[in-house]
């Protein structure tokens, strides 16, 4: 759903606009974090 937040490990996201077929969030990398 739109506005969704949820904190990770590394950081956190946001998701910014959602419709069929597609998702877009924010995606905020804490500093000296990573991704996999």
């Amino acid at each position: 759903m739109i506005g969704d937040t949820e904190d990770r490990p590394w950081g956190s996201w946001t998701v910014l606009d959602e419709g069929d077929g597609f998702k877009v969030k924010r995606i905020h990398v804490d500093p000296h974090s990573r991704l996999s």
